[in-house]
């Protein structure tokens, strides 16, 4: 019979597609993998998984969690989201994991890279080593696989200022939520003018290279960033396009250079063979990140940016070894990760779940009953029906079609999966957005 495996996606135009590569990368003959939306885990209680692999985990999880537990489901942590550049991200990141309180539910912490582990474990003295294995995250191992060294596209300005131009907040909720995270009043008052003096910066900058005419120029906001301030600025400029809808990668791929200040898309630049800019007009404790500039080439002027856009073709560094060991080594592994998924999960095949719980009981008990019964009437009337006035939340959602326009987007992909089996988990209903792949 075979194992369920479910892998919760928390946004799948981030995170998607490095799971459908980890999927056809694994060679686990038994399993069936069930891909699970995250604002929908508790489908979770239905499926009644072997081993489940969760994108966090904090605090809303934490009763989830022990359920598990007693169920005798294997869990492991794959963190989708967390960076950890520096020792403060890393900070936040055992916090807001709680790893401490979460390391007797949890059967293993995947974790990006060596020196992660090495900064968890010496903030952590008592903790158990074996539960912290070190795998990167698949989806830097797909982007990695996919790169084209041949160079010719659009300028792509990938922006950075969801704090200070929120989509779907206000300037002071983002602060009283940062508040909230550990962050002093005074720390953000200046973070906060740092990042609005950075983004004025930034349209001055975009402003000075439009002029050129001689390439399309894309600006792409962060996805929880609003574009108005941009489309209302540039609106007379012909050769600039304001998107940030399409698939990240793509848009990489589609570009000559990719231009930054203090964000992680440097990384996916570099993977994919790009050269990538780090616009640097001033110094900011506040912004600037060593691990970014390591892996940039960095400049202080627009004079500097639009020269060196303009001598791309004259670069021998396009595709830089020492940033790619520097990724490889600090923030996450980029081969042999997933053999060491593979051979842990495949640790916990022998393990047998719990199936004689009662589960109504163990709801009450820990207080999801009314949770689970929520995600019950979201799959029977359907998730955007629920997240109608949630337009955001209902991006996340994840169903076949979705799979199918990922799959078909990678020939890899295309070629894999030709001859498996993949259909909804329809024992409920049509609504229910868990995929099984056998």
């Amino acid at each position: 019979m075979n194992k369920k495996i479910c892998i919760v996606v928390d946004h799948p135009d981030r995170d998607l597609n490095g799971y459908i590569y980890l999927i056809s990368k694994l060679k686990l003959k038994q399993a069936a993998y069930y891909l699970v939306p995250y604002y929908n885990f508790r489908e979770i209680y239905i499926i009644r998984p072997d081993i489940v692999i969760l994108n966090h985990s904090r605090w809303i999880y934490s009763n989830f969690l022990k359920i598990l537990k007693i169920l005798n489901t294997s869990i492991f942590i794959l963190d989708t989201e967390g960076g950890m550049i520096t020792t403060d991200l890393i900070k936040e990141y055992i916090l807001f994991s709680q790893i401490k309180k979460n390391v007797n539910y949890v059967d293993g912490f995947f974790i990006w890279s060596d020196k992660i582990k090495e900064e968890i474990l010496k903030l952590n003295k008592n903790l158990d080593d074996k539960k912290l294995i070190v795998t990167g995250n698949p989806r830097f191992e797909y982007i990695y696989s996919r790169r084209k060294k041949k160079i010719n596209g659009n300028i792509l300005f990938n922006l950075n200022f969801a704090t200070v131009n929120p989509k779907f907040s206000t300037i002071e909720n983002e602060i009283k939520l940062l508040i909230k995270q550990g962050k002093s009043r005074n720390y953000l008052k200046n973070y906060v003018a740092h990042q609005k003096k950075m983004q004025k910066k930034f349209i001055e900058l975009i402003k000075f290279v439009s002029e050129s005419k001689l390439k399309k120029i894309v600006i792409r906001p962060h996805p929880y960033e609003s574009k108005k301030i941009y489309e209302t600025i540039f609106k007379d400029k012909k050769n600039i396009e304001i998107n940030h809808t399409r698939n990240l990668i793509q848009e990489i791929s589609n570009s000559s250079v990719v231009i930054q200040n203090n964000c992680a898309t440097a990384i996916d630049a570099v993977l994919s063979s790009r050269p990538t800019f780090f616009y640097k007009p001033f110094k900011s404790k506040y912004l600037d990140q060593k691990l970014i500039s390591d892996i940039s080439f960095v400049y202080k002027s627009k004079k500097d940016i639009l020269f060196n856009i303009l001598s791309l073709k004259n670069k021998n560094k396009l595709y830089n070894k020492k940033s790619l060991n520097l990724i490889n080594k600090k923030y996450s592994t980029i081969n042999g990760g997933i053999s060491s998924i593979e051979k842990t999960l495949k640790s916990k095949f022998k393990k047998n779940n719990n199936n004689n719980i009662d589960m109504f009981a163990l709801l009450l008990r820990y207080k999801e009953f009314f949770y689970f019964m929520k995600t019950l009437v979201k799959v029977f009337l359907g998730l955007r029906f629920i997240n109608y006035f949630r337009a955001q939340f209902s991006k996340k959602c994840i169903n076949i079609n979705l799979l199918y326009d990922f799959i078909n987007a990678d020939p890899k992909f295309k070629s894999f999966f030709k001859k498996k089996k993949i259909s909804n988990f329809e024992k409920y209903s049509k609504n229910f957005f868990s995929i099984k792949i056998n």
